[in-house]
């Protein structure tokens, strides 16, 4: 519930900024796509057997992540934070694979655990913690997030703006809606530059 409150209330502050500063509202969020048979990413895990190696970002994703459009043509992000905020790892992406809805849940139900939501969780979620380890000791995590960020010139803040170069970024892993895990990529202020 706390992430779609934060979901409403970030869509509602970039509006104001758009108005504010004269930006165009224009999000645009990566769509990584992955290797695998199916319609949707959970057919494809499955067609895999559940095995991390062969789940690859393929050629033709796209990393473009924005929500506005400067008045220069700038794209940048749209956070709803205080600069000082940035002292803890706060939110950025959560572009790998995830489990956002009761929909999509019922569909693991059925696909993952023949009917048992238990089931289905353990199955995704020991999916979901091989792919993050083998994501990132391949690097193709800290891949992700440069060509995520490389789209964008930075995030404006209720305060303020700030470049890339002045954060630092993560990727994580913890438990996400209705116990299934979710991959996070969040930021914080660079160590040197607070």
């Amino acid at each position: 519930m706390a992430m779609q409150l934060r979901a409403l209330s970030g869509s509602l502050f970039e509006k104001e900024i758009c108005e504010k500063l004269g930006y165009q509202s224009k999000p645009t969020s990566p769509q990584i796509k992955w290797s695998g048979r199916g319609r949707c990413n959970f057919d494809k895990v499955k067609s895999i057997d559940f095995n991390p190696t062969l789940f690859r970002p393929l050629s033709n994703s796209s990393y473009k992540k924005w929500d506005v459009i400067t008045d220069t043509g700038k794209k940048i992000e749209v956070k709803k934070y205080r600069i000082d905020q940035l002292d803890n790892w706060v939110l950025y992406s959560e572009p790998i694979i995830k489990v956002a809805s009761r929909g999509v849940a019922e569909k693991l139900t059925r696909i993952y655990g023949e009917g048992d939501l238990e089931l289905a969780r353990q199955k995704y979620n020991t999916f979901l913690k091989e792919l993050f380890t083998q994501l990132q000791s391949e690097g193709i995590l800290e891949q992700i997030q440069s060509n995520i960020t490389s789209t964008n010139e930075g995030i404006q803040f209720i305060d303020g703006f700030l470049t890339h170069d002045k954060l630092e970024f993560r990727w994580d892993l913890r438990e996400g809606w209705n116990g299934f895990d979710r991959i996070y990529l969040e930021f914080k202020f660079r160590e040197e530059s607070n």
